[in-house]
């Protein structure tokens, strides 16, 4: 039988043997959770320069996709959407247009009315920003609404016609933001719309929103 004081020294060391993994481990842990900073930090940086490309095009929009991006998290959370799901359409919504990037730029900058091959041609531009965003698992929503943003609720919106709630949710949602947004804003060639009026305005818009 090992002597009591055997006994306690062999606990003792075993102790310490654990508080130092303990403390390896906790080292561990705090790098992994910086790294997963980083990265996250990256990420969404690489979100807004990927928003940011797509605008430009357009200088007159100037804040639009920061404007959009909160507005729609703004409406998820009134509408008492999971917190995961008003976390990701805040910055899923301002990769809304990035599929222009792939229309070209004379056509994007165009003043007045597009012919019907010009206007085909510029509402591909849900297409392509399907196209890129599908690509990673992280922009899955953003990619829906890149792709359906101007389907309407009466399906006679593009590219597919889909309507009533086969339209992604955050489409729908994006969609009211973004009509909103476009409305409000002062352009050189118009004055921004009165939140009031802007509302009654969409609220009449009969078919072209989720009621």
């Amino acid at each position: 039988m090992p002597s009591n004081g055997a006994e306690l020294y062999r606990l003792r060391v075993e102790n310490a043997a654990l508080r130092r993994d303990l403390e390896s481990l906790r080292e561990a842990q705090a790098m992994i959770a910086g790294l997963r900073d980083e990265t996250e930090r990256a990420f969404m940086f690489s979100v807004t320069l990927l928003a940011k490309a797509a605008e430009l095009h357009d200088e007159e929009t100037g804040n639009h996709i920061l404007r959009v991006d909160r507005y729609a998290a703004d409406l998820a959370s009134r509408l008492e959407l999971p917190a995961e799901f008003c976390r990701e359409i805040g910055y899923s919504a301002a990769l809304h247009d990035v599929g222009k990037m792939s229309i070209d730029s004379a056509l994007l900058r165009k003043r007045g009315s597009l012919t019907g091959a010009e206007r085909r041609e510029m509402e591909l531009h849900t297409e392509y920003g399907w196209q890129i965003l599908r690509q990673s698992d992280r922009l899955r929503m953003a990619a829906d609404i890149a792709r359906c943003h101007h389907e309407r609720w009466d399906g006679n919106g593009y590219p597919r016609g889909l309507s009533g709630e086969d339209i992604p949710l955050a489409a729908r949602i994006v969609a009211l933001c973004d009509v909103y947004d476009a409305l409000r804003s002062p352009r050189p060639y118009k004055e921004g719309i009165a939140h009031e009026e802007v509302r009654d305005r969409l609220a009449a818009a009969d078919g072209h929103f989720d009621p």
